[in-house]
């Protein structure tokens, strides 16, 4: 009888030990269950402290400088075009205002000459009617 008791408190006390075996186990899971909870919890909470609005709001604004430096660089080369423009029509106008002048020139030169020509033939002519009467 002893020994069945004692076979029997054996067989219990085994029992026991898997019994606590198990629930170890099983507490070893349930706070590796907490932690991956813990971590989806947090994880969850960073990503809705990220605003996808204010990720676009801030792309958008990004976006908008770009657009605004690439507007800024086409004036500027614009403005630069329109100044070389400018800057070949008043070359443009003084070789047409050289040209014009040398030409002018020209004309009073050759005028002249024709002038003192009509003047020496002038004079020629009084002095041969003079002469002649």
């Amino acid at each position: 009888m002893l020994s069945n008791q004692a076979e029997e408190a054996k067989s219990n006390l085994i029992a026991f030990q898997a019994e606590i075996e198990k629930l170890k186990a099983e507490k070893e899971k349930m706070l590796a269950k907490r932690e991956n909870a813990l971590v989806q919890k947090k994880i969850q909470e960073q990503l809705s402290s990220l605003s996808v609005d204010a990720d676009l709001k801030a792309l958008t604004s990004v976006r908008e400088d770009i657009q605004k430096l690439e507007a800024e660089v086409q004036v500027n080369k614009e403005i630069a075009s329109q100044n070389l423009d400018v800057k070949l029509k008043n070359i443009k106008q003084k070789a047409t205002n050289l040209a014009a002048k040398k030409r002018v020139r020209r004309i009073k030169k050759t005028n002249g000459i024709k002038k003192r020509r009509n003047k020496y033939r002038k004079k020629t002519l009084v002095t041969t009617v003079s002469i002649n009467k």
